[in-house]
């Protein structure tokens, strides 16, 4: 019964301190930096091709591909604002969170282990 009890033991003790050197160790994203990145990245690319992503959107499938036949850039305009909308999302929803509870989101969403 000892044995078992001794083993048990060292089994919470060993997860607990992997739990804890995990934590010590993690650093949430900063999505609102990356938010004004993508932003700028999407403003600039933008502002060189002279169109909008709303103007990129309203185009249909064959003038799309005439677009990215002529220049690859186009596509940047969408993969741009799709991540600064995302970015901006996840700035607003985890702008208030302290490191634990980010930390705990991550492990259990499972992003903490990518």
């Amino acid at each position: 019964m000892k044995r078992f009890l001794i083993v048990i033991l060292v089994i919470l003790l060993a997860s607990f301190v992997i739990s804890g050197l995990a934590y010590l160790s993690y650093t949430p994203d900063d999505n609102c930096t990356k938010m004004k990145l993508y932003t700028e990245r999407y403003n600039e690319v933008s502002k060189k091709l002279g169109m909008t992503y709303s103007e990129y959107e309203r185009l249909n499938a064959f003038e799309v591909l005439r677009l990215l036949k002529k220049d690859t850039e186009y596509g940047y305009i969408k993969a741009s604002y799709d991540l600064a909308k995302e970015e901006e999302i996840n700035c607003i929803t985890y702008g208030g969170m302290s490191k634990w509870e980010r930390f705990q989101i991550d492990v259990y969403s499972g992003e903490f282990f990518d």
